[in-house]
């Protein structure tokens, strides 16, 4: 049997949506950074540094909101 990461991204969003746990969303940046063959994966799996922004800038979107930078 052969699982494909989108099959699986489908069904972490399912368990989130069932049981309302908040869901951020890190993969559909990294593969539109992917599509425009952006340097984002160092080996398919660990990101680059650019990879590794992307990734902090949706978690960031996602929660910001939460952290006071004020301080």
């Amino acid at each position: 049997m052969i699982i494909f990461l989108a099959d699986i991204q489908k069904e972490i969003k399912q368990l989130a949506i069932s049981y309302s746990i908040p869901m951020v969303d890190i993969w559909t940046p990294i593969n539109n950074a992917l599509i425009s063959q952006s340097p984002v994966l160092q080996d398919g799996i660990h990101p680059t540094e650019i990879g590794a922004s992307i990734l902090a800038n949706s978690i960031h979107s996602a929660i910001g909101f939460i952290i006071d930078t004020s301080l």
